[in-house]
C-alpha cells in the first residue's frame, strides 16, 4: 500500500486527466495505510474531511504534542 500511494501523487481540486474534483493528500494516504494494515475502529475519513481534524478522532492523538514549547 505504501508504493501504491506514493506512486499515485498528490492532488487536491480538479484531476486535469479525468476532470473530477477529487483529493489525494496526506489524509487520504495515511487512511489507506493505516487500513492496509487492519487497524480496528478507524474512523472513516470523508474526502471534505479536514486531515487535522480526523487526526484528532484517532484513539490518543493529541496536537498539543506537536506544539513547540
Amino acid at each position: 500500500m505504501i508504493r501504491t500511494v506514493a506512486k499515485r501523487g498528490f492532488l487536491v481540486g480538479v484531476d486535469p486527466e479525468t476532470g473530477d474534483l477529487g483529493s489525494r493528500d496526506c489524509l487520504d494516504a495515511t487512511y489507506d495505510v493505516l487500513r492496509a494494515y487492519r487497524t480496528r475502529h478507524l474512523t472513516p475519513a470523508y474526502p471534505t474531511e479536514i486531515p487535522n481534524l480526523w487526526a484528532e478522532t484517532l484513539v490518543l492523538w493529541s496536537d498539543s504534542a506537536l506544539k513547540p514549547r
